[in-house]
């Protein structure tokens, strides 16, 4: 859809590009600005929020739905949504930080204080699960339930052949909710051929390549095309977190190119991905015997993702269109349109 196609009365802001913005905009059919720095970074967020002040003055658009993260993004606009004469739709997703939710640290209490102001004075706050619209609306928000869409990578996709008899894609990110540390033991206690490819930058984990075993491949960052030739070329796709109340983008995109999963043992992953996968605790036996489950009836797997990916899409239409009829009630709108 090109910018003539958009409608200019609805914006989607963010400070960071992110796959789901781009694809949520997209389908909203909203203008799509990211707003960056190059400079001035220790005045990082002041002149953030002067170019965004600076964008909605000259643009005047009806609805703005911006990405949380950044909470200063939105907070920002709960500023200026009555003085400018906006509605505010905030794509909150996941970010809730709930492992803070006792903290007495300055920083947390910030967070909770900024966090409850973006909730009651956003217009609506999209979610991604039925557990975080239940908090939104307790806090006094108005929520509503929209995980990401199962991307479409067709036309994009390039053929790789891999080492190893059996290949596992471990999307990291290496942080300290995800349990790579347990991967890497797990890798220890499975057959040498047996090869799991890591994402991400593990230099943040003081991590270096010949510090893992032998049939663990340290990728690093990896750029999207690259990223989804690996995504491509493995049997089964493992993501990982300690979190509650999470839906990590690394399973929508095994689900997408229909491998099996390994994900971890909670309740919000285990209801949302409920077939196609293995679940597994975040220690060294459950992984290597999730993995090894799996690969016994890689086929059978193979099947319930397929039929996984026609039901979570289907379910995810009926949202957004449920989603867009909302916001289209805010600005008066009876057509359906934003």
């Amino acid at each position: 859809m090109n910018d003539a196609e958009k409608n200019t009365e609805a914006v989607w802001i963010t400070w960071e590009d992110h796959r789901r913005s781009r694809v949520l905009a997209e389908n909203f059919s909203a203008q799509y600005k990211v707003i960056g720095i190059k400079k001035y970074r220790k005045f990082r967020y002041s002149v953030l929020c002067f170019k965004t002040l600076k964008f909605l003055i000259a643009n005047r658009p009806k609805v703005v739905i911006c990405q949380n993260p950044s909470m200063i993004l939105n907070l920002f606009l709960c500023t200026m949504k009555n003085m400018l004469g906006f509605y505010l739709v905030a794509d909150r997703h996941t970010n809730f930080a709930f492992r803070h939710s006792r903290s007495y640290k300055l920083k947390w209490v910030f967070y909770r204080m900024v966090s409850n102001i973006t909730i009651r004075h956003s217009d609506l706050m999209i979610v991604t699960n039925p557990f975080l619209k239940e908090f939104v609306d307790c806090m006094g928000g108005r929520g509503v339930v929209l995980p990401d869409k199962i991307p479409d990578f067709q036309g994009r996709l390039q053929k790789k052949k891999l080492q190893g008899r059996l290949k596992v894609f471990f999307i990291c990110t290496f942080s300290d909710d995800e349990p790579f540390r347990e991967v890497f033991e797990a890798a220890k206690l499975m057959p040498s051929d047996w090869i799991i490819y890591v994402s991400g930058n593990y230099r943040k984990a003081n991590l270096q390549p010949d510090h893992v075993p032998q049939n663990v491949v340290l990728l690093g960052f990896v750029e999207e095309d690259d990223y989804l030739i690996y995504l491509s070329a493995v049997d089964a796709v493992m993501v990982l977190t300690t979190l509650d109340y999470t839906l990590n983008c690394g399973a929508y995109e095994a689900v997408a190119l229909n491998k099996p999963m390994v994900l971890s043992h909670k309740k919000t992953i285990i209801n949302y991905f409920n077939k196609g996968a293995v679940y597994v605790e975040p220690v060294a036996q459950s992984i290597t015997e999730g993995i090894e489950s799996l690969f016994k009836d890689c086929e059978t797997f193979e099947s319930e993702v397929k039929e996984l990916k026609c039901e979570l899409e289907l379910s995810w239409n009926k949202q957004f269109a449920t989603i867009k009829s909302k916001i289209s009630s805010l600005t008066g709108n009876s057509t359906g349109k934003l």
